[in-house]
């Protein structure tokens, strides 16, 4: 039953965070690298461990960042769900934690295979809903418009905006939901070669998202800050 309230918790915030993605102001608070310390810090303010949350929610944040740093909702584009899958992720990685002794590196890699998976699929629900929803709207919009009813485009921003947050709301709760005991019985079940190999991925996680990063910034224009950056870094780590 507690889990229960939390999950509705998280669901709500998640449905919050999710329509800084596209829908409502956009002030990148929906990237992975925020919204997952932000979800883990009140997570586990809940279950009484705000640090612990905080901190896990960097760990999956930074590397769910760097895996989807090239995925931007630009114009008409409409890339993975990035919002949704971040909250998920760290919100089962929490509640698993507290429910079982588990390798806290296992579950971090998991979680963020579910989340990646979840990205991908919550990104086509959203391409089809849009496609269902934005042609009803439109057509509707016109409608009032041309009846002189400016007040009822108001009101179906209102709406549209809504529909959207119980949307995020929906799919944060039940994929938290129907995932949790799952991930708890993958984990008891790996075998300790996939156990490895699993621990060797997550080491190789950010080597990836460095490959992704210079891909982005290689160019002559941004190549000179790239350079400037990875030198503050490295003057930064060993003075």
């Amino acid at each position: 039953m507690e889990n229960l309230f939390n999950i509705i918790y998280i669901g709500i915030i998640g449905g919050l965070i999710n329509l800084d993605t596209t829908v409502f102001a956009q002030t990148m608070i929906s990237r992975p690298l925020v919204t997952a310390p932000l979800v883990g810090y009140f997570l586990g303010y809940l279950l009484g461990c705000p640090g612990e949350g905080l901190n896990l929610g960097l760990v999956i944040g930074v590397l769910l960042e760097l895996l989807w740093l090239n995925t931007l909702p630009m114009g008409a584009s409409l890339p993975p769900n990035v919002s949704l899958p971040s909250t998920v992720g760290v919100s089962l990685c929490l509640l698993i934690k507290k429910t079982m002794v588990v390798e806290i590196n296992i579950l971090i890699i998991i979680v963020i295979i579910e989340a990646f998976i979840l990205g991908s699929i919550y990104g086509r629900l959203e391409i089809l809903t849009r496609n269902i929803l934005n042609k009803k709207i439109a057509r509707a919009v016109i409608s009032h418009v041309n009846e002189g009813k400016l007040w009822a485009v108001s009101i179906l921003n209102w709406k549209c905006i809504s529909y959207h947050f119980w949307l995020g709301f929906s799919l944060c709760f039940f994929s938290i939901l129907f995932l949790f005991y799952p991930t708890i019985l993958l984990i008891s079940w790996l075998p300790a070669k996939v156990v490895k190999g699993l621990l060797l991925a997550k080491t190789l996680l950010p080597l990836l998202g460095v490959a992704i990063a210079i891909n982005m910034f290689f160019t002559k224009r941004l190549l000179s800050y790239l350079i400037i950056g990875f030198i503050l870094a490295l003057v930064c780590k060993f003075s």
